[in-house]
């Protein structure tokens, strides 16, 4: 149980760096309850946190199974007006990665373009390079990004 409550606490740490890049950029936070609101009425750059954009792969009937994003971004000025941010963490060897493929079925649902962020030391090698390869096969997923620092470098350029 400790060792989950530390990968969670660790997720949040890269959910932490993220949001500090956003805002360095100039992204204002909206609570998700007006985020579809804000955008429609505001010319800036917003983001929120863990709004709903889809049922997952694994609702069926009767049974929902809601995704929530990371971070859901809206720019006025780009031509991906939104975008999803998903950040995965992985610092212990097991089967974590396992689930990558799940969150690429999610983003063939999602309503806006994704990119991931994985900080992920320990996954397995070929689960980071198929990711990595679902990018052009997947029309949602622009962009897997397999340390912070290479999503910060690719951030300032494309969300400033």
């Amino acid at each position: 149980m400790a060792e989950i409550q530390g990968a969670n606490k660790l997720g949040v740490q890269l959910e932490s760096l993220v949001k500090m890049m956003l805002e360095e950029l100039d992204y204002q936070f909206i609570v998700k309850s007006k985020f579809t609101v804000t955008t429609g009425a505001l010319e800036q750059k917003l983001y929120t946190t863990q709004l709903n954009v889809c049922d997952s792969i694994y609702s069926i009937g009767d049974f929902k199974h809601v995704v929530n994003a990371d971070f859901t971004l809206y720019n006025p000025a780009s031509k991906e007006k939104y975008l999803i941010i998903e950040c995965k963490l992985q610092t212990s060897g097991g089967s974590v990665d396992e689930k990558y493929p799940y969150l690429n079925e999610n983003i063939k649902l999602f309503p806006y373009k994704t990119i991931i962020v994985l900080d992920a030391p320990q996954a397995k090698k070929g689960a980071k390079a198929w990711l990595k390869q679902q990018v052009g096969v997947n029309p949602n997923l622009l962009q897997v990004f397999t340390s912070f620092s290479e999503f910060r470098e690719w951030a300032i350029k494309n969300l400033g």
